[in-house]
């Protein structure tokens, strides 16, 4: 996989410049469920017009689902994600079992938050094979050469 320049785009604005900036993706929020909650974040109701205005200018378009989700909001997650099924929403950002779960019934690809504190391989390859995780990104708290190691292992 090759290096993506990937931007948040917590608004309208933001999107645009984003966009205008030749970023290769973005990622962005709906009102619920995600890390970026200080951010102006989208709609659900917008999530259609945003895929569409990143895939017309050939920029990707990731949805951060990225917070611990509760029995109570399982209902509103699968709603969430099926519309961003319908939205054609290139991946969702996520860590919590239950939105790796749902985003896999609906073959939403996944690329793993940093919240899920993935610090080895053992752990890169289990989100990979159990639920067919993309894309992960690392553990902070990681040093160059162990992320180096990781990556060494991976291929």
């Amino acid at each position: 996989m090759n290096p993506e320049l990937i931007a948040p785009a917590g608004n309208w604005p933001m999107l645009r410049a984003a966009i205008k900036a030749k970023a290769d993706a973005v990622f962005f929020g709906v009102k619920q469920m995600n890390m970026r909650m200080t951010a102006n974040n989208f709609e659900l109701s917008e999530l259609k017009k945003v895929v569409l205005e990143c895939h017309k200018n050939k920029v990707k378009s990731y949805l951060t689902l990225n917070t611990i989700i509760y029995d109570n909001e399982i209902e509103k997650l699968k709603k969430i994600l099926t519309e961003a099924k319908k939205a054609k929403i290139d991946a969702v950002i996520a860590w919590d079992f239950s939105v790796l779960k749902e985003a896999n019934k609906l073959k939403i690809p996944i690329h793993l938050s940093t919240q899920a504190s993935v610090s080895n391989y053992e752990s890169a390859e289990y989100y990979h094979k159990k639920f067919n995780v993309e894309s992960i990104t690392l553990a902070r708290e990681l040093s160059l050469e162990q992320i180096k190691n990781i990556i060494k292992k991976i291929k």
